[in-house]
């Protein structure tokens, strides 16, 4: 018994090891991508000139006054560390979330947009930009496209919720089955607005599908930082009750988990952090699909590993695809199509590399 026990300790002593060594390893993996990010652009600026350009707007140093140094400045400081900082945060919620769901929803192919966030953002920004309505009198711009897309990604959730609260006994099944429905329903009408809107409106609409951090800026990156601060102190606090859950919802009960409540919390979660970013940034795909399945292969199922070494794969995986959109092509690519360019392949390869169920 006494071997047994021993044999248990030095096995979680092992996993914890392992884990630290992981989450080290990716943590200076991100600080790197995040100091090469800095210099990325289609403007020729070096390594070395792109922190001698920061050091000299921490400092104080004035620039000399010329169309060149300006315009340095203002793409490193101005673009690439808003971009960079935004793409950490976002990062960070697409995965934590995308590992929450999976849990949740016990589903492997669940993300955070399984219960409809994306469409609902989608409909919300389609109406702004072929409409010019918003929901919220008098805002007007980016603003209000972003507002759209957050208050009308809350309303899949919001049914979900709704069905949750009238039906007792709703499965996960079901709850993926209801968001399906619901975003059917969402991108079908955005398809009609998009169809009657004139062409700008309609490749404006089309671009924000497929995903950018150009709207990142230093007014409004604090707000991604927020959100990713709160959904990854959330994930870790609910990370032992998403392993009983995984394990069946008999046996979370029996440790005292009310399933029902537990799991709207997290969906209610997942869909206010997913529904802030994606205002921001439109619909990323593979990030909150990937990285929680590449996690599980370095550090195992428990999501006490997992939720943090989710978060740090997803702000390596976008800061380093955002910084190759922006030097792939002369206009730069939307980020969106990058992370599917990627991240298509890997979860093939994933699906068939993967030799037992972790589920």
């Amino acid at each position: 018994m006494d071997r047994e026990r021993n044999g248990m300790v030095e096995g979680r002593r092992h996993q914890r090891g392992r884990f630290i060594l992981i989450i080290a390893a990716l943590a200076a993996l991100s600080a790197v991508v995040f100091v090469w990010g800095i210099s990325t652009s289609q403007y020729d600026i070096g390594f070395l000139e792109a922190y001698r350009v920061l050091m000299d707007r921490i400092t104080g140093v004035p620039l000399d006054g010329t169309y060149d140094s300006w315009m340095k400045d203002y793409v490193v400081v101005e673009l690439n560390i808003p971009r960079l900082v935004g793409g950490l945060a976002i990062g960070i919620v697409l995965a934590v979330s995308g590992a929450i769901m999976q849990s949740v929803i016990k589903n492997p192919l669940a993300d955070p947009y399984t219960t409809g966030i994306s469409s609902g953002a989608l409909l919300g920004v389609s109406i702004y930009i072929a409409m010019g309505i918003s929901l919220v009198p008098g805002l007007s711009g980016d603003s209000a496209q972003m507002m759209n897309a957050f208050l009308f990604s809350l309303i899949p959730t919001a049914a979900i919720v709704a069905i949750t609260v009238m039906k007792r006994n709703i499965t996960p099944t079901m709850m993926i089955l209801v968001g399906i429905g619901v975003m059917y329903l969402f991108s079908a009408v955005s398809s009609m607005v998009r169809y009657q809107a004139d062409p700008d409106a309609a490749h404006e609409i089309f671009t924000w599908t497929l995903g950018t951090l150009g709207r990142v800026s230093w007014d409004n990156m604090w707000i991604l930082v927020a959100v990713s601060a709160f959904i990854l102190a959330f994930g870790i606090a609910v990370s032992k009750t998403l392993n009983a859950l995984t394990a069946g919802d008999n046996l979370a009960r029996c440790l005292g988990v009310n399933v029902r409540v537990f799991r709207t919390a997290c969906l209610v979660a997942v869909a206010a952090a997913t529904g802030i970013v994606v205002s921001f940034s439109g619909t990323i795909g593979f990030v909150g699909l990937i990285c929680p399945h590449i996690a599980r292969i370095l550090v195992g199922s428990n999501n006490r590993y997992v939720i943090p070494c989710s978060a740090l794969m997803g702000a390596v995986m976008l800061m380093f695809t955002d910084s190759v959109a922006k030097i792939i092509v002369t206009s730069g690519l939307p980020v969106g199509a990058i992370t599917a360019l990627i991240g298509s392949p890997i979860f093939v390869y994933l699906l068939i590399r993967q030799k037992k169920n972790i589920w």
